[in-house]
């Protein structure tokens, strides 16, 4: 049984689905990492990072957690970059979501020396 996700764990748990769905895992063979990735790294490849934690009170005590993350795909072809940009929407949305409402809230794509990237900005409660 999976044990509840905590306000902490989750960048982990969060990397272990990315890791688990085929589609992604196929494609990055391995590539997820959080906050940066390592010089030398082959394209394609994700990078993850919790943007905000903000603690929803009642008068007594923190009674969740309002979170928003980012996942950046980094590819050198537009193809591979919008193949998992759909990826991770689903995983994010089919695996993931398990554990939260989570909620697309931001998807910009960009073209910088010679790199194809999108990010995906997601929120939810926990």
């Amino acid at each position: 049984m999976i044990s509840p996700v905590t306000e902490f764990d989750f960048p982990d748990r969060l990397r272990k689905c990315l890791l688990n769905n085929k589609k992604i895992s196929d494609k990055v063979k391995g590539q997820v990492f959080p906050i940066i990735a390592k010089d030398g790294t082959k394209f394609p490849f994700i990078v993850y990072q919790k943007s905000n934690m903000t603690g929803v009170y009642n008068k007594d005590k923190i009674t969740n957690y309002d979170i928003d993350i980012d996942i950046v795909i980094f590819a050198d072809n537009y193809a591979d970059m919008v193949y998992l940009e759909e990826a991770v929407n689903d995983c994010m949305h089919d695996d993931f979501n398990l554990y939260s409402n989570i909620q697309l809230t931001a998807n910009s794509e960009n073209f910088d020396s010679d790199t194809f990237y999108a990010t995906l900005s997601y929120s939810f409660k926990l």
